[in-house]
């Protein structure tokens, strides 16, 4: 499972690579973005407020977050002698 999440991110991030360069260039003001109407929010833990954001920063938000999940250890242990968390499969 852990494997194929990371086989899955890494895809999600080559294919949003081949279009962040034109999504960049059309969206540029916050909350602007696809499709039409729609606002993009990204909620900080340290703020109450989530900060106002286009649709191509609002996906770098995300990425980055997974990334970093993908990163911690504690989630994602690389060592075979170190298991999963209880609630991994949660």
């Amino acid at each position: 499972l852990a494997a194929n999440t990371v086989d899955f991110y890494n895809e999600i991030s080559l294919l949003y690579g081949l279009v962040v360069d034109d999504a960049v260039k059309e969206f540029t003001d916050p909350g602007q973005g696809f499709p039409p109407g729609f606002e993009y929010r990204w909620g900080e833990s340290n703020s109450k407020k989530p900060l106002r954001v286009s649709s191509p920063e609002y996906v770098d938000y995300v990425m980055t977050w997974v990334e970093d999940q993908l990163d911690n250890e504690s989630i994602f242990p690389t060592l075979e002698s170190v298991p999963f968390p209880p609630e991994f499969m949660e």
